[in-house]
């Protein structure tokens, strides 16, 4: 993939994240859809019309080329059973893998230290990763790779995981917590619920779009939706 079909990429999957389509982001320009679509299609884009279309997006310029550089095929989206078994039965390589995982825009490629082979090989029997001469590797699934819903990983850490996670005042810097009640009709529902799913696709962009930048300026976020008709026991 060439640099400006990967820069193409990028601003396709922001689109989507922002819930924009060609239509309304030729609105936000003053351009016809006709007139984005080719734009898209033949990826000929002046600096100028390039800075335009990240302010609409809310990017740099900057932001977007680094994002561009760094892509890399996105991987499974889900675990296979056999490979959440491995990790599950294994906390050592649990966290090895998600630490790895974690540092994927800084590690993958560069020569693995001696502690480390017993590790990678694990991960490649169950074709987690890919490894290559001179203890070189890949990912082969997404950096937000997806937990089966009753599956050996959510058996064994799940209960842990939401525990841990919820034991804060989420009163503090960058934390925050709300518990609402409603009454919807079925339609509010449905929109409710493409409201949340735009949401996380954007989380799931954006954490994609910062990744080339430097560790330090990074932040580990965690987030959690959640709903479903409910009525609190005692009331």
């Amino acid at each position: 993939m060439n640099h400006q079909a990967q820069v193409v990429t990028v601003l396709k999957r922001l689109l989507k994240a922002k819930g924009l389509t060609y239509r309304s982001l030729a609105n936000e320009l003053g351009l016809s859809e006709a007139s984005v679509k080719r734009i898209f299609s033949q990826k000929s884009f002046t600096f100028d019309r390039l800075e335009s279309i990240c302010e609409v997006l809310g990017v740099t310029i900057f932001q977007l080329f680094r994002s561009a550089e760094a892509i890399h095929p996105p991987g499974a989206a889900f675990f296979t059973e056999a490979q959440e078994s491995v990790l599950a039965n294994d906390r050592e390589l649990f966290g090895f893998f998600y630490r790895k995982l974690s540092q994927r825009s800084d590690s993958a490629f560069r020569k693995l230290k001696p502690v480390e082979e017993r590790m990678f090989l694990k991960l490649d029997r169950v074709k987690l990763v890919e490894l290559y001469p001179e203890g070189r590797y890949r990912f082969l699934v997404s950096r937000n790779v997806r937990w089966l819903p009753q599956g050996p990983l959510m058996q064994r850490w799940g209960a842990e995981l939401q525990e841990e996670f919820l034991d804060s005042s989420f009163a503090g810097e960058k934390e925050l917590k709300r518990l609402v009640f409603a009454k919807l009709t079925s339609a509010s529902v449905i929109r409710l619920e493409k409201k949340v799913q735009t949401l996380l696709q954007e989380f799931e962009a954006l954490n994609q779009l910062d990744e080339p930048l430097p560790s330090r300026e990074l932040t580990d976020m965690g987030l959690v939706v959640c709903f479903r008709p409910w009525k609190f026991s005692k009331i």
